[in-house]
């Protein structure tokens, strides 16, 4: 009887390690599911991974819309990163790059998300707040528009600048988002 007790208690205890932790593909499959809901105008979205690094907390992917959504984008894409704190803070941050017909290429300030109950949640604005993140996207010159990367491997958000004619291969950075492991935080440093 006594081992059958600490053989559930074990169970339950690896059961539950298990479950609690996520992983960057807990956070997809959430954005995954709220892309593809039907019930959006239009219906739901299609997403096509590009790049899933689990090991690194990255992935990245496409979306295509549904049928008289966003017309004229022509390429897009989305990569997201897993951060996880020593203080047992888990997130990811978001961004997106994507081509318009006539427009050229614009990307987007990074968002921020947690899970809760399967289903992401924001709070860009604990890390960005809305005047942090103005006065770091009117840092950008009229002619080239606002794009984030998000790292694969390290913890360094970078924040910059693409011109809409290149798109990617043009971007200057003018922030960095560094990332401290003990608290969960940010240091934004001006470039």
């Amino acid at each position: 009887m006594k081992k059958n007790s600490i053989f559930v208690i074990l169970a339950m205890f690896v059961a539950n390690c298990i479950f609690a932790q996520n992983s960057i593909m807990d956070f997809y499959k959430a954005q995954e599911k709220a892309l593809k809901n039907p019930n959006q105008p239009g219906g739901g979205f299609k997403v096509i991974p590009i790049k899933q690094d689990v090991k690194n907390g990255f992935i990245s992917y496409k979306t295509e819309p549904p049928l008289g959504f966003l017309i004229g984008g022509t390429d897009s894409r989305t990569d997201m990163g897993y951060f996880v704190a020593k203080n047992g803070k888990k997130f990811v941050a978001s961004a997106s790059i994507m081509k318009i017909e006539g427009m050229g290429w614009s990307g987007e300030m990074p968002a921020f998300y947690k899970l809760v109950n399967g289903e992401l949640v924001s709070i860009t604005e604990e890390f960005l707040p809305f005047e942090k993140s103005s006065e770091m996207s009117n840092g950008v010159p009229e002619h080239r528009r606002v794009c984030t990367k998000i790292p694969q491997i390290g913890t360094t958000i970078q924040i910059g600048s693409i011109d809409p004619k290149k798109g990617e291969s043009s971007f200057q950075v003018s922030y960095e988002m560094q990332f401290n492991v003990n608290d969960g935080t940010f240091n934004i440093i001006k470039k």
